[in-house]
């Protein structure tokens, strides 16, 4: 399955049993969950990480972030979501999806190694090119077409107050990262997974963010854009607007796990 099809990163917003459902648009940190703010165990500190790559699709749902298990999460959309929109009937089904998730292989890559070329010239200028520059080296190739969709968003991300301090986006592997977390929780939900299998699919994202990253600004960054990018269809619709409002929530709540964890050393800088 590729990008502009089915949206497959929403919750519905049915009613959870036993009601007490979070409004979606909102950052809900789970009593029940590790909280940041009062410093974590080395068991929460492993999966915290991991927890919060997922934080930009969990406030659209308005689900808790720092949950693995999470009692209001509906079995029925869960279920619903795997096996009518992604696809996954079985634990080797799901297998098979996280690993493409975590190789950077779900979607389409044409924009991704649109991005790939930027990078390259931003480490040969020692800046970030600019569009035109980037543009002019693209413009014989079939990633130029998406070249321009990302300028486009990037443009609106900027007067959005979305991009990161250092520049445009590097990367749109985020989007796969944050997806893989929550494809882990609706396995989980199901009885699909074991909570252990779940966990570690965590871990490894938070893991794999670090290596791609620099700051939890950076990895919104591309989280954001790959998810505009496959499923906006150039609408800037609601889409659009849930997804530089979950940006600006982690971005500006005291409460935001991104003011409390700090970003793991050695990420990539370019």
């Amino acid at each position: 399955m590729f990008g502009r099809g089915k949206q497959d990163d929403h919750y519905d917003d049915r009613p959870c049993p036993g009601g007490g459902c979070p409004r979606p648009g909102t950052l809900v940190t789970s009593k029940r969950g590790p909280d940041v703010r009062l410093g974590l165990g080395p068991a929460d500190a492993e999966v915290v990480p991991g927890l919060v790559c997922g934080a930009n699709m969990s406030i659209p749902g308005g689900r808790a972030w720092n949950l693995l298990v999470d009692p209001h999460l509906s079995v029925e959309n869960s279920r619903n979501l795997l096996q009518n929109v992604w696809g996954i009937r079985s634990r080797e089904d799901w297998q098979r999806k996280i690993e493409r998730l975590f190789e950077g292989r779900y979607e389409d890559t044409t924009a991704e190694r649109a991005l790939a070329i930027r990078v390259q010239l931003w480490r040969s200028f020692g800046r970030p090119p600019l569009p035109e520059e980037w543009l002019s080296v693209l413009k014989d190739s079939g990633e130029v077409k998406e070249a321009h969709r990302i300028v486009a968003y990037e443009s609106a991300f900027a007067r959005d107050g979305l991009l990161p301090p250092l520049g445009p986006v590097r990367s749109l592997y985020a989007y796969d990262l944050g997806r893989a977390v929550h494809v882990a929780f609706w396995a989980l939900a199901t009885g699909l997974v074991a909570e252990s299998t779940a966990r570690t699919v965590v871990v490894l994202a938070g893991k794999r963010a670090t290596e791609r990253y620099h700051s939890w600004e950076d990895y919104s960054a591309g989280f954001s854009l790959g998810r505009v990018i496959f499923y906006d269809n150039d609408t800037y619709g609601s889409m659009y607007t849930s997804t530089v409002r979950a940006h600006h929530v982690l971005a500006s709540s005291p409460d935001s796990p991104w003011r409390w964890l700090g970003w793991p050393s050695g990420g990539q800088q370019i």
